[in-house]
């Protein structure tokens, strides 16, 4: 009779599990690699074998954390994106933050872009003339260059020395152009600001070009009037992933 050696069966057996270990590890390997979708075989199966290989599986999830990891823009910042022709879909005005015109209380208007384009809006006191309840401080706004009249607006009725404009947010004392102006606001009633400085009356805002990434684009405009003056622009944007740039010239003379 041949008695059966315990530690020879003991070591068969270990030797056992670790085999079927290594061959369930490996079929693991090879199911997760044949999973891949036929696009990222495509672009990620550089020996064309049908699988990805652990160096290109590498690749792969580099570039999927790269494409998952996100850019936060500020709150403060509005964005244009959701702008439809005249029609604007957020406000800096009022919450002093990025926020739906729909959900902000109060009675504001927006004159976007392509607006002030079509019309040939060039500064805040043009625009001013395309809303209601508003009016210039004075008949002539650049007859006190140095004071309030050339910026000041009458809103609802109160004195233009008391509704100065605003500017990203920030008071403004100056007439803000649409060189380099995304857009304009304007605000009427006394609660136009939920916090910080606000007018009795209302108040007119604009909001100024940003730089916009992954976007390459440039725009010129040139015009002459009748009284041998002229006006020329250049708008230019650069963007890439995490850094972008945006120029924006005047060139102007009024007589």
């Amino acid at each position: 009779m041949i008695t059966p050696n315990p530690l020879a069966s003991a070591f068969g057996r270990r030797f056992a599990i670790a085999m079927s270990i290594l061959v369930a590890a490996q079929l693991n390997g090879q199911t997760t690699a044949s999973a891949a979708s036929a696009d990222q075989l495509v672009k990620y199966d550089k020996n064309k074998n049908g699988i990805l290989e652990p160096n290109e599986l590498d690749q792969m999830h580099k570039d999927q954390a790269k494409e998952a990891e996100t850019v936060t823009l500020t709150p403060f910042e509005v964005r244009t994106e959701k702008d439809v022709g005249y029609a604007a879909g957020n406000t800096l005005s009022g919450g002093r933050v990025d926020t739906p015109i729909a959900l902000t209380p109060g009675s504001i208007s927006v004159m976007t872009k392509e607006f002030m384009e079509d019309f040939n809006v060039t500064n805040m006191n043009e625009a001013v003339n395309w809303t209601v309840n508003m009016q210039p401080g004075t008949l002539t706004p650049g007859s006190d260059p140095g004071g309030a009249s050339s910026y000041g607006t009458k809103v609802r009725g109160n004195s233009f020395d008391s509704n100065f404009p605003v500017r990203n947010g920030n008071l403004n004392y100056g007439v803000a152009d649409s060189y380099n102006s995304e857009r304009f606001e304007f605000n009427r009633g006394p609660d136009t600001a939920m916090f910080g400085d606000g007018g009795p009356g209302g108040r007119q805002a604009s909001g100024s070009k940003q730089a916009r990434f992954n976007k390459t684009a440039v725009t010129v405009g040139a015009q002459v009037d009748s009284y041998e003056g002229y006006r020329s622009t250049l708008d230019y944007n650069r963007g890439w992933d995490r850094f972008a740039l945006r120029a924006n010239v005047l060139r102007e003379s009024v007589l």
